[in-house]
């Protein structure tokens, strides 16, 4: 976990287009060893089964809805949600099924397909309008989700 939490930091974050998936790994890296070296256990997984509220989740879900192409963190997130980044994240996947980071490009990739159905948008306009690095970026999360290239 460490070793993915040092090259993911080590990386570009452009190339990564989100720091969300950076933030991810240090709170998971934090907790990791919080969990190991702290001489109080808490059974965190009994306290969070039922997800996050109705109310925060909306609140955050509208939080990414209002502006997909800004560069959301993990700490934005969570605040949003009135939670500790590693709380938020747990509850966030329980609540949706998939981390914060999946959810806004599964989300950006949703409204790309509407943009390339009922625009002239080029594919490197939809790839920055969406909060995409680069093009490529952009087409390597649609061919993921879909299957197939923007074009």
């Amino acid at each position: 976990m460490a070793r993915m939490a040092f090259d993911e930091l080590q990386r570009n974050t452009e190339a990564t287009g989100s720091n969300l998936y950076a933030d991810s790994l240090a709170t998971l890296l934090a907790v990791q060893l919080l969990r190991e070296y702290s001489s109080h256990k808490m059974p965190a997984e009994k306290l969070y089964v039922n997800g996050l509220t109705n109310k925060k989740l909306a609140r955050v879900l509208d939080l990414i809805e209002s502006d997909l192409s800004e560069d959301l963190s993990l700490s934005i997130l969570a605040n949003a949600a009135g939670l500790s980044e590693y709380h938020f994240l747990r509850m966030f996947k329980q609540s949706t099924g998939v981390t914060p980071h999946q959810y806004i490009i599964n989300q950006r990739i949703e409204r790309a397909k509407e943009l390339l159905q009922k625009t002239d948008m080029t594919v490197t306009e939809i790839a920055y309008l969406l909060g995409f690095s680069t093009p490529a970026h952009f087409t390597h999360h649609f061919r993921r989700k879909t299957g197939v290239t923007p074009s």
